[in-house]
């Protein structure tokens, strides 16, 4: 007997019977039209996983097609008919359906006719939904590695997807809208050179740190961490990689842990509590990274024993206990941050404290427990708050007026308040405790 080639054997099984080629040529349109279809008509596996996955696109009918569905209907009939990307690809390899559907998405942006393209058989499937997307919207060669845009999840709309469409235009990266100005144009220029298997953001990554001067394992790191979707606040970041690039040799392997940690201070503080830690001396920041998560898991092991033993080190477990750190619970009613005894060189301010990393960080500083009180603080139990004095510059614990405030919820009545390393409050502290107190519904 003679050999069969898959591929041959893709297309012969594809043609066997001329009813079901019928069916399978109409299945696609009728999906997009809004017709009812029957998956046991369509004999093909991968086709059939990929019509379910269409299905939940366009399962609502429209008397009149929406300009999407007209170029849905003309994007998917031409991939269907000239190539097997919806016959031979499973989606489990390849999400080509909602890559195609992104496509009609932009077909404002189409410069070309989608039945003009012609695909390359040697070329992987992958690569043919690159190749189609530059013929619809590229006027310039585009890099590989921009070819990702059309598979990233989310709403249609997206931000890579948008830089795409006019870099494919002509445009330069320095000038796309949500660009970062912190990236700069050398980072830019290099990340063109980028491995074409990267994601558009790993790609600006990778150009970031070959700007720095960072070595091969200093881009490993980055690549895997999870800053490296977090263009919002690139500002920290840039001078992150900037640090380590500069750093002794060997200190790559903490970029995870130091950048987990600003994802989880940023989210919870700002970026501008971020900025600060990123000005630290190394070692200093690395210490108080290791404390933070060394402290989280502490927290994560009692409440789940099975956790116990984990190691800080493991981006894995920091990405899961992340989420401990996030822990939120609601305000106390009626008591608002404010800001009380203002001076002229300094402000008194309280401010309530309502995640367990705040919690934590107002421990380590103040040298107390307070960090191990988020149960009671998520049980409703407890509301923490901050009282500092600023003078404009990094606040000084030491200094009157720099206490933590425990009150219970269910009494509302200040229960407990500590200095630095747990010091009872001075006569003056109090006299402005109880002053606040008495506006904000408390008894203390």
């Amino acid at each position: 007997m003679t050999a069969v080639h898959p591929q041959e054997r893709i297309i012969m099984s594809h043609f066997r019977d001329p009813a079901g080629s019928r069916s399978r040529d109409r299945v696609v349109v009728d999906i997009i039209d809004g017709r009812p279809w029957n998956a046991r008509h369509v004999r093909n596996n991968s086709l059939r996983q990929h019509c379910r996955l269409l299905a939940k696109t366009f399962r609502t009918p429209c008397p009149e097609p929406t300009p999407m569905a007209r170029a849905a209907r003309q994007l998917f009939g031409h991939v269907h008919h000239s190539s097997v990307l919806l016959t031979s690809v499973h989606p489990k390899e390849l999400q080509v359906v909602p890559a195609l559907v992104r496509m009609a998405h932009y077909h404002e942006w189409w410069i070309r006719d989608p039945s003009d393209w012609t695909p390359d058989p040697s070329r992987s499937p992958r690569l043919q939904i690159h190749d189609l997307a530059a013929h619809l919207f590229a006027r310039w060669p585009m890099p590989e590695w921009f070819g990702a845009a059309w598979f990233v999840k989310g709403e249609l709309t997206y931000l890579e997807r948008d830089w795409y469409c006019q870099v494919g235009r002509g445009s330069s990266l320095r000038k796309l809208a949500g660009m970062p100005p912190s990236i700069t144009h050398r980072a830019l220029s290099l990340a063109r050179n980028a491995p074409g298997h990267l994601t558009v953001r790993e790609a600006l990554r990778w150009g970031q740190v070959k700007a720095a001067g960072g070595t091969d394992e200093l881009l490993r790191e980055v690549l895997q961490s999870r800053m490296v979707k977090d263009l919002s606040n690139d500002a920290v970041w840039s001078r992150l990689i900037g640090k380590f690039a500069a750093a002794k040799p060997r200190s790559e392997r903490h970029f995870g842990i130091i950048a987990d940690t600003l994802i989880e201070v940023i989210r919870n503080d700002g970026w501008h509590r971020a900025g600060e830690l990123v000005g630290l001396p190394f070692g200093e920041l690395l210490r108080h990274c290791r404390k933070f998560w060394s402290t989280i898991f502490t927290l994560a092991a009692a409440s789940l024993p099975e956790m116990k033993g984990l190691d800080i080190g493991c981006r894995h477990a920091r990405a899961q206990f992340g989420a401990v750190a996030s822990t939120r619970w609601a305000r106390l009613p009626y008591v608002r941050d404010q800001q009380i005894d203002r001076k002229e060189t300094s402000t008194l301010e309280i401010v309530e404290l309502t995640t367990l990393a705040q919690l934590i960080a107002e421990g380590r500083s103040m040298g107390h427990c307070v960090g191990t009180y988020g149960p009671d603080c998520v049980s409703g139990g407890s509301s923490i708050f901050r009282m500092r004095r600023s003078d404009g510059e990094r606040p000084d614990v030491w200094a009157e007026g720099n206490l933590t405030i425990e009150v219970d919820r269910a009494s509302r009545r200040v229960i407990q308040i500590r200095g630095k390393y747990n010091r009872s409050p001075t006569f003056g502290e109090l006299r402005m405790i109880r002053s606040w107190a008495a506006g904000s519904r408390l008894s203390a």
